[in-house]
């Protein structure tokens, strides 16, 4: 029975679910995962290190090395504390019994009936705030998930995850249609640029690259494109941050001007100067090889948003995972990711496994914008997620 229950789809499914919640409830899954999987080394008295344990095993053992050059070593201490998942969950949830197809299945479909009811709740507390400010936004981005303090990129992170495979994975039915729109839905609402379009061009992809249930799949393209569609046509929120983008576009600005004191920023410009950024700030430190140590970088770049008179921005990091690996970690550091993305899409072709396919192509696209492990939502998902799916049987 303690088998079954420690191995079941559904306990790893609520570790999952837990992300929505705050950090305690997360944090005690991870015990427990790990618990079991101490569990399991004991039952079957030998410890099985597998071949995909290895890249991220390595990525997070380089990052503990830069403790010994870091310029800021109490701040790398604190993000090796927060990577610690990177660590832990692969060593341990890789001791579990392997998954199949349809553990699959479940955990995903068990992870959006969970996204649905935390939408759904976010929309009723949404609705009482309007009723209070008659503010319209309260139903869109980071306001519409403020409920348990969470962050409108992440959820849109777990909400394109669940989307893409209830699609593709096997053949939808009908309570897996509704599933799917109700968190298309959730999608849009939540307003994350980055992440719609890269659901559109995985699923064109996954199209024209595997034809099972390609009805369901032209359909759901055919959906994604006329929601698209709609959104341009009318005012909204959703339009407005896309047109934002648009309209004030400035690379050349971004990159070369020395002061933005009246500026104005937009996502994509700011994400864009913290490039700008990185590369001044290795230039400055000699840094290309090694980096600045985990978690060393942010006080050098508020030093840089202040004399660039971008003071508002302090305590934001990179914006990239890329950027932030390669200031922190150095061009090693970045190898050494590069390596494990290329890694899993070498598997998922290999191999013909859409699920690692799926996940790695949102996490890398999401690395171009957010810098994921400086999040525990996003340490956690991405370590535990990783383990499952390189778990199943082949």
């Amino acid at each position: 029975m303690l088998k079954k229950i420690n191995i079941s789809s559904t306990f790893l499914s609520f570790a999952l679910i837990s992300l929505i919640f705050g950090y305690a409830i997360s944090n005690i899954f991870i015990i427990l995962l790990v618990i079991t999987g101490i569990y399991y080394i004991i039952k079957n008295k030998k410890y099985v290190l597998h071949k995909y344990q290895i890249p991220i095993l390595l990525l997070f053992i380089y990052q503990l090395t830069t403790l010994l050059w870091s310029i800021n070593k109490k701040s790398t201490i604190h993000h090796l504390q927060l990577e610690l998942p990177i660590l832990l969950l692969p060593i341990f949830v890789s001791q579990f019994p392997k998954l199949d197809r349809n553990d699959i299945y479940k955990i995903i479909r068990w992870f959006s009936i969970g996204l649905i009811i935390y939408f759904l709740s976010c929309l009723s507390n949404a609705f009482f705030i309007y009723q209070k400010t008659y503010n319209i936004e309260v139903f869109f981005y980071h306001p519409l998930v403020s409920l348990f303090n969470n962050h409108a990129i992440y959820i849109s992170l777990y909400c394109s995850f669940c989307i893409l495979g209830l699609i593709n994975i096997k053949k939808p039915n009908v309570f897996d249609l509704l599933l799917i729109c109700l968190l298309f839905l959730f999608l849009l609402l939540l307003a994350s640029k980055n992440i719609i379009i890269s659901v559109f061009i995985i699923q064109i992809i996954i199209f024209f690259s595997n034809k099972k249930f390609w009805r369901i799949k032209f359909i759901a393209l055919l959906i994604f494109f006329i929601s698209g569609w709609f959104l341009f046509l009318y005012d909204n929120p959703i339009r407005e941050r896309f047109l934002e983008e648009l309209n004030y576009l400035d690379f050349s600005q971004v990159l070369f001007s020395k002061d933005f004191q009246e500026y104005h920023w937009t996502g994509t410009n700011l994400r864009v100067f913290q490039l700008r950024l990185g590369y001044e700030i290795l230039e400055q430190y000699h840094k290309w090889i090694e980096g600045l140590g985990l978690g060393a970088s942010q006080s050098i770049l508020d030093i840089c948003y202040k004399k660039y008179h971008c003071e508002q921005y302090y305590s934001y990091n990179f914006h990239n995972q890329y950027m932030q690996t390669l200031v922190e970690s150095g061009l090693l550091g970045l190898l050494l990711l590069i390596s494990l993305i290329l890694y899993c899409f070498y598997i998922s072709i290999k191999d013909k496994n859409l699920f690692i396919f799926i996940f790695i192509s949102l996490i890398c696209l999401l690395f171009i914008t957010e810098v994921v492990f400086f999040r525990q939502k996003g340490v956690i998902f991405f370590s535990l997620v990783y383990t499952i799916f390189f778990s199943i049987k082949k």
